[in-house]
């Protein structure tokens, strides 16, 4: 039976392009061997698995192949109903309305700085280093949002996805669950996801609004946030 690349990417098969660079960058992070302490057995199957579905032609070979993964993940979904789901979400640590803007870090590298490379190198040491350097200064991590007139008039918030590795809250961290190996993290006790910060801006704006956060309740303790909320030109 060939494997379920999309279970592996721990996506949907209708999964975008852009969805899938996001997922495969996530999870290349969290399973390397370097960084994760694991064997390279999970390694390989992302990799293997995002040769082949990145690829349209191989793709759509391989979703003719495996037309009957699909029904099988549904009875799985039915069996277990919706908590299914939790594994495949981030748990918002900062909550806000189901309408808001959401702009991810991971999936649209135009309108921040610094680079993407030297983001996720920098960032990603936050869980990966024992110790952070000594001569490590924090630094902004900056997010531009344009404002449409109808957004600057009303005022609002935005929703920043922000990749971090949080302790697996059903396990604690242990990786195990009753003597079984945690589902919901893959026994590594820490889960890596996207996570949104609410970032609100005031209605009315004349100029670009400034508004700056500390990410340390993410754990990244050498960045901090600044969302800079660019209002629609003659409003």
């Amino acid at each position: 039976m060939k494997k379920d690349y999309y279970l592996v990417l721990h996506l949907r098969p209708s999964a975008t392009t852009d969805e899938l660079r996001s997922a495969y960058r996530r999870l290349a992070l969290q399973l390397h061997p370097d960084t994760s302490g694991l064997d390279s057995e999970r390694f390989l199957d992302l990799q293997e698995a995002y040769d082949v579905l990145s690829d349209p032609a191989r793709r759509a070979q391989y979703d003719q192949e495996t037309a009957e993964i699909p029904v099988r993940r549904s009875s799985l979904a039915e069996s277990f109903g919706s908590t299914i789901n939790l594994k495949r979400s981030a748990e918002p640590l900062f909550r806000g309305p189901e309408s808001e803007r959401k702009v991810s870090l991971s999936s649209s590298f135009e309108s921040f700085y610094p680079s993407a490379d030297e983001l996720f190198d920098r960032l990603w040491s936050n869980f990966t280093l024992s110790t952070r350097p000594k001569a490590e200064r924090l630094e902004s991590l900056m997010v531009d949002v344009p404002l449409s007139p109808e957004e600057t008039f009303h005022g609002g918030s935005v929703q920043v996805l922000v990749p971090a590795q949080i302790v697996c809250q059903w396990c604690g961290g242990q990786g195990t669950l009753r003597g079984y190996e945690c589902w919901h993290c893959d026994g590594l006790g820490s889960l890596t996801r996207e996570y949104p910060v609410t970032v609100r801006y005031p209605a009315g704006l004349q100029h670009d609004c400034v508004v700056r956060l500390s990410l340390d309740p993410l754990g990244i303790h050498n960045f901090y946030l600044t969302v800079r909320f660019r209002p629609a030109a003659g409003f």
